[in-house]
């Protein structure tokens, strides 16, 4: 027997750039139960070159898992025998400056839902109109995030119309004060009321209400 003979033989395509019928066979195999050095067999590769491989079939998110679950992870998402290996291998992973920006959005959207329910959605209503009003009357800028919270919390507590009232009450006070009489006469309250009642049961689009 010669040394040849005593040596191992490599994988039949070893080396050999792989396409997409090789792929399309790996999960073939998948399909088929067999294991890593089944399906490595089977396409004529080593069983390191597949499991390198065998990462690219994953989504662009998950192409970070260990090598040794790689294979049990595209069997997972393939249970249903649907998986689009082809449209995972077609992604991008995404960029650091991608990656961040999403953790501050996702950081920013957990501060406004904290804020409504332990910070503004925490007032009761008189303070949450005092502090609207405030905003009116005073034009100050405030963060556009402050603004929708404020919006929504009025809108779906129905303080407009109190939110309205409030306003007008220190404005007649405000002018009071200035041209020293009385300020003119207002329609009758109950119709008032009505007129704002009327406003709150009309049918409108399901957006947050502006200060």
């Amino acid at each position: 027997m010669t040394d040849v003979d005593d040596r191992r033989i490599s994988p039949l395509r070893h080396g050999q750039p792989w396409t997409e019928q090789d792929f399309a066979d790996v999960m073939e195999a998948i399909r088929d139960g067999a294991s890593l050095d089944q399906i490595a067999e089977r396409i004529g590769r080593s069983a390191s070159g597949l499991r390198n491989q065998l990462r690219r079939m994953l989504p662009a998110e998950e192409r970070h898992l260990a090598a040794d679950v790689v294979l049990l992870r595209i069997r997972r998402l393939n249970r249903d025998g649907d998986y689009d290996w082809l449209a995972a291998m077609a992604e991008q992973p995404k960029s650091d400056w991608e990656l961040r920006l999403e953790a501050e959005q996702h950081s920013r959207s957990r501060m406004l839902e904290n804020a409504r329910v332990i910070g503004v959605g925490a007032l009761p209503d008189d303070h949450l109109i005092t502090v609207a009003a405030a905003l009116v009357e005073t034009r100050e800028k405030v963060p556009l995030d402050l603004k929708q919270i404020l919006a929504q919390e009025l809108t779906e507590r129905g303080l407009q119309h109190r939110l309205i009232e409030h306003t007008r009450d220190r404005l007649e006070g405000s002018l009071t004060d200035v041209l020293q009489t009385e300020p003119p006469p207002r329609r009758d309250r109950e119709e008032h009321e009505w007129r704002y009642r009327q406003w709150d049961e009309e049918p409108r689009e399901e957006q947050p209400w502006r200060l």
